[in-house]
């Protein structure tokens, strides 16, 4: 990102410096996603340490508002997706599982960089169940389901039950 400058026959390029820096992602996004309010800006890693591998942090200040526990830190994460809102993130995962933070969460459990554990998780049974890699998530409009869609050619769509 830059600014084009002419003056007369002379064009150069200026760009732009960065507004934020966010830490501790020293290592590649595998994917990265703002979420719908604006308000949080959240990203996936597989190359970062296992309490690294997600990270969402707000977005006007850099400050981490999330470094989540993973019930499976060796297993790798594929895709996120914010919810209509803005409050809750669904994160898929290299084994068919897609779990669920409450990002705006309050109380003395949602302080800062508070590390927590999903609060929904889907995996499925039998044939209602991804084999392979979640390689999207979405979420529906009004917020009540979450589709995702497998490497092993199945998409299921999951009710979500935020009580």
């Amino acid at each position: 990102m830059g600014q084009l400058h002419l003056s007369g026959s002379q064009v150069s390029w200026q760009p732009h410096s960065p507004l934020l820096t966010f830490d501790p992602f020293s290592v590649e996004a595998d994917a990265l996603t703002w979420s719908s309010d604006g308000q949080y800006v959240a990203a996936i890693s597989n190359n970062a340490t296992p309490e690294h591998q997600l990270v969402v942090w707000k977005w006007n200040n850099g400050a981490q508002v999330l470094s989540p526990v993973l019930p499976d830190s060796n297993t790798p994460l594929t895709t996120l997706a914010w919810s209509p809102d803005g409050a809750l993130l669904a994160v898929g995962n290299n084994k068919g599982v897609v779990y669920v933070w409450d990002v705006q969460m309050t109380g003395a459990s949602a302080s800062l960089g508070s590390v927590r554990a999903p609060k929904l998780f889907y995996a499925g049974s039998g044939a209602a169940k991804h084999t392979k890699a979640i390689l999207d998530v979405e979420w529906s409009p009004d917020g009540r389901y979450i589709a995702s869609a497998s490497a092993d050619n199945t998409v299921i769509v999951w009710k979500v039950d935020a009580n």
